[in-house]
């Protein structure tokens, strides 16, 4: 049985010297664009304000699951947490109410 220690990082930790944008892969950097401009072509489509932020999270979120940008439990928590959020943030996201019903 090989017992060796090795020191290298596994792929969940960043590696020493990581920039932000660095970290990134081409792969996700050009998805990231695309679906950037994907998300604003929609945004300017949709019949109602809280239709383009449905729309602008559930590309997040396919993004996020999609190109491993983090790992898939991170990825759900953050969605479910930028959810619950938008019943703080509603008036300047310029809805009613939240996304979400919290009563």
């Amino acid at each position: 049985m090989n017992t060796a220690v090795t020191n290298e990082p596994s792929p969940v930790e960043d590696p020493e010297g990581c920039s932000f944008l660095s970290c990134f892969s081409l792969k996700q950097k050009i998805a990231a664009i695309v679906f950037t401009l994907l998300g604003i072509y929609l945004a300017s489509v949709v019949p109602t304000v809280p239709i383009a932020w449905v729309i602008g999270i559930l590309l997040l979120t396919i993004y996020m699951f999609a190109f491993e940008v983090v790992e898939v439990d991170v990825a759900a928590i953050t969605i479910m947490v930028l959810l619950g959020l938008t019943a703080l943030l509603a008036p300047l996201m310029g809805l009613e109410q939240g996304l979400v019903d919290t009563t």
